[in-house]
């Protein structure tokens, strides 16, 4: 019990600090965000109406929300009352998406009221709550010990250093479940925590497979994309691509393109000076000319660039947003940027569409990383990428993860009746 009151000390010290160093154009944006609790009906807390949700589920950002989504949508389809709170402002558009889809009589949101005078306690009404990955705000912990069920999803005890490790495990022994995010996850918590442990679960791998398989039907620019990468035997995209990683452009990737092959290439920043950085590097390696899709291009534009494209002399460069995960599919290996930076981006979308996938050394990180060694996928670190090997080519249908996407399907049923026998 002190042990857990030292932390409780130390984290609203950590909270303090970090407040008092964020500079007042964050505060003054961070008000106005969530000042709009106030006006909006879904913001009403259940208990107003007298209602009781079946859980409270917290998730900080866009990412988070992804992983929960599909336990989310399995409850509100099923006409179970959900309440939701989130953290970034990032994620409200997508928030705002799911209000459209449901009614206030099933679904209530809560933009997480760090510097509002608030009341978490008052506002969730649930006795179950489930806060995924991290954002361990003192008063979410607070909140999380009143209730009967207190789960972790997506836990893991990578961390950066012994002390980072250390705090992890004290706010990990505060919940009485913990969904780990990997088997090695798991094995690691079944020896040190007296929390009930699941089986580890990605359902993120599920909204992305319904994705991938429903595609943009009514986007023309995603239908256009499609048909001309079909064109191709042999396409390889360059995901989230930094300029440092220009080195990729080596002799083998020069030779599949001098064979027909496909190069797509889908910056992690659209930026104008970033996507110049990238044409500057990529020049040093080859003698490969971009074609550039630009973000605002007309679908006329866009078919014209497509139609006159020559692949033994030419890459393609894409801005145009919001439609890499469902262009995965359509080709047979991927590089995912990052890895020669802070760390490696998603390689799960990749991973669910069957590609063969290459990546850079900095992979300790990465959860994915570490749950697709463990589905035994075809990836592969590269400390030098001017040896990345694009020769050998791989039809995507023959990568059978039809195991791992039923596991996180029975998951899925296992936690939501959980969540459902509680109430």
């Amino acid at each position: 019990m002190r042990l857990n009151i030292l932390l409780f000390h130390y984290l609203f010290g950590s909270l303090a600090l970090l407040l008092a160093k964020l500079p007042v154009s964050f505060i003054s944006k961070r008000r106005s965000f969530e000042i709009k609790n106030k006006n909006d009906i879904y913001a009403v807390s259940f208990r107003v109406d007298s209602l009781r949700a079946c859980v409270c589920i917290h998730f900080s950002s866009e990412g988070e929300f992804q992983q929960i989504r599909p336990l989310i949508e399995k409850l509100l389809n099923e006409r179970y009352l959900v309440e939701l709170i989130y953290t970034s402002p990032s994620v409200e558009a997508s928030v705002i998406k799911l209000q459209q889809e449901y009614s206030t009589w099933y679904l209530r949101t809560l933009r997480l009221p760090i510097l509002s005078p608030f009341i978490v306690n008052d506002w969730v009404s649930s006795d179950n709550l489930i806060m995924v990955r991290y954002d361990f705000f003192p008063m979410l912990l607070n909140l999380g010990l009143r209730k009967e069920n207190f789960i972790l999803y997506s836990a893991t005890l990578k961390s950066s250093n012994t002390f980072s490790k250390f705090i992890k495990n004290q706010v990990f022994s505060l919940f009485t479940g913990l969904i780990p995010a990997t088997e090695k996850d798991a094995s690691i918590m079944m020896n040190s925590f007296h929390s009930q442990i699941f089986d580890f679960m990605d359902l993120r791998a599920l909204s992305i497979k319904e994705r991938q398989t429903k595609g943009l039907v009514n986007n023309e620019y995603f239908k256009t994309l499609k048909e001309f990468i079909n064109q191709y035997h042999h396409k390889i995209i360059l995901a989230q691509f930094w300029p440092a990683e220009a080195s990729v452009f080596n002799r083998k990737l020069i030779k599949a393109v001098s064979n027909g092959a496909l190069v797509y290439l889908a910056p992690h920043s659209l930026a104008k000076e970033n996507l110049e950085k990238i044409i500057e590097e990529v020049s040093k390696f080859c003698d490969l000319k971009p074609v550039i899709l630009e973000r605002d291009i007309s679908l006329s534009d866009l078919e014209n660039k497509l139609h006159g494209f020559e692949t033994e002399s030419h890459y393609l460069i894409s801005l145009i947003p919001g439609m890499l995960c469902e262009l995965y599919p359509y080709f047979t290996q991927a590089f995912v940027g990052g890895g020669h930076g802070k760390g490696i981006h998603s390689v799960l979308e990749p991973y669910i569409a069957g590609l063969r996938i290459f990546v850079g050394p900095h992979v300790t990180r990465s959860t994915e990383f570490d749950l697709l060694v463990e589905q035994s996928a075809d990836i592969q670190v590269m400390e030098d990428l001017s040896h990345t090997d694009f020769l050998q080519e791989i039809n995507a249908a023959n990568m059978d993860i039809s195991h791992y996407l039923e596991h996180n399907d029975k998951q899925l049923d296992l936690l939501a009746n959980l969540i459902i026998k509680a109430n």
